[in-house]
């Protein structure tokens, strides 16, 4: 169900992962776990690509998506979806409800059936629910954030035009299309 949630997404959706994993080999983490997976890359670009303004495919709308891509790892404080109120869990929850409703969130969420809950020390602020199963979090399958938030706080901060995109018509490093 993985493959099929993912694989119903748009052309420019692929290939902004792509470029997401393009970033993710470009960072430099101490041990392999800290590095984002696949599908929790994949899981984060698709909430930056849905919740990026709507606007035609081009340099613009890539810089935009990229963007918010890089936020939402970075951020200590989430990207403003839903919050969880208990103070052991993250601040900052994403999740779809493709193949469960809300119902199901609320109840996993009531339970602390969702495993593991941030640790304290761990720099999360992020619980990425799976979209085929509502009680596994995918972010926690980083062990420490915070070689994560670094590197997309330091790669998100490289210079840029005054509307958004990066010198030479790129995002960071990486061109716009493949």
């Amino acid at each position: 169900m993985r493959a099929e949630f993912l694989a119903g997404q748009p052309p420019m959706f692929k290939d902004m992962v792509r470029v997401g994993k393009k970033w993710r080999d470009s960072c430099d983490f101490s041990m392999a776990v800290n590095a984002p997976g696949d599908y929790l890359l994949e899981l984060i670009m698709l909430e930056a690509f849905q919740g990026a303004p709507a606007a035609a495919s081009g340099p613009d709308h890539f810089s935009t998506v990229f963007r918010r891509f890089l936020s939402i790892f970075a951020s200590r404080s989430g990207t403003g979806a839903d919050l969880i109120g208990a103070a052991d869990m993250p601040k900052t929850f994403l999740a779809w409800t493709t193949y469960y409703n809300q119902g199901a969130i609320d109840y996993c969420v009531a339970q602390r059936m969702l495993q593991p809950l941030r640790a304290a020390g761990d720099g999360r602020s992020l619980c990425v629910l799976d979209p085929t199963v509502p009680f596994v979090d995918v972010a926690g399958t980083i062990e420490d954030w915070t070689e994560v938030r670094n590197c997309a706080g330091q790669f998100g901060a490289l210079p840029e035009h005054g509307d958004g995109r990066s010198a030479a018509g790129e995002i960071g490093p990486f061109q716009y299309y493949r």
